[in-house]
C-alpha cells in the first residue's frame, strides 16, 4: 500500500528490470485510452502532450502532432510511432534519472493511462510522478485512469490526494485528472488546513 514513508525510502526493494518487447502493437486500445481521448475532446485539451506508455498511439492518431513526445518500454511499439513521426524515449519510466534529460517539457497535458500498474516499488512510483508534475506547464494536467491506478499495485483517489497535497485531484467517469494548484490555492489550503486544526 502506497504511505507517505515511501517518499523516504532510499533504496529499491526490487530491481528494476531493462527495457522489453511486450507491447500492445496488434491490439484494440484498451476502453481505458479511449474514455481518456473522449475526455480529452470534450475538454478541449490544446498544447503540447506527453504520452506515457504509447501503446497504440491512439493519443497520436487523434491529436496529431499536438502529441510530441512519447515513452514506451517496447521496441516495436516505438518504431511504429516514430514512422508516424512521434519522438519516443525508449526507457522503464519508473528509472527516471535513466532518461530524465530526454523529456522536452513543459506539457501542457501528460497522459499515462496505466500510471501506476508496473511500478517496481513506492519509492519509484513516486520519483515517477513527481518527474511528471514538475513538466507541467503552469495549467497543464496529469491524465490517467482510475481502473490503471487499481490495477495490480492499488492506488486510491484518496491516497493521490493526501501524497500530492500541492494538485487537485477531480474524477471524470474513470478518468482521473491531476493539476498543480497555484500559490494561492495552496495558500489558502494551508491556511483552511490551520484553522481546521484550531477547532476542538
Amino acid at each position: 500500500m502506497l504511505t507517505s514513508t515511501a517518499m523516504k525510502r532510499d533504496a529499491c526493494p526490487e530491481i528494476i528490470t531493462e527495457n522489453c518487447d511486450q507491447g500492445w502493437l496488434g491490439r484494440e486500445p484498451t476502453q481505458d485510452e479511449q474514455e481518456v481521448v473522449s475526455w480529452m475532446r470534450s475538454y478541449n485539451i490544446r498544447g503540447k502532450i506527453l504520452h506515457a506508455g504509447v501503446g497504440t498511439s491512439l493519443l497520436h492518431k487523434s491529436f496529431g502532432s499536438m502529441v510530441s513526445q512519447g515513452i514506451t518500454r517496447d521496441g516495436g511499439e516505438a518504431t511504429a510511432a516514430r514512422s508516424a513521426g512521434l519522438d519516443v524515449v525508449v526507457c522503464n519510466k519508473y528509472a527516471v534519472p535513466s532518461y530524465r534529460d530526454k523529456i522536452l517539457g513543459p506539457f501542457d497535458c501528460i497522459v499515462d493511462v496505466n500510471i501506476r500498474s508496473y511500478a517496481c516499488c513506492d519509492a519509484h512510483f513516486m520519483e515517477y510522478m513527481r518527474f511528471l508534475l514538475s513538466l507541467l506547464s503552469p495549467q497543464g494536467v496529469l491524465v490517467t485512469s482510475n481502473r490503471g491506478l487499481q490495477y495490480l499495485h492499488p492506488t486510491s483517489i484518496k491516497a493521490l490526494r493526501s501524497l500530492f497535497t500541492d494538485c487537485a485531484v477531480r474524477c471524470h467517469g474513470n478518468v482521473v485528472v491531476m493539476r498543480l494548484r497555484s500559490d494561492w490555492n495552496r495558500k489558502l489550503i494551508n491556511l483552511w488546513r490551520a484553522l481546521r486544526s484550531l477547532l476542538p
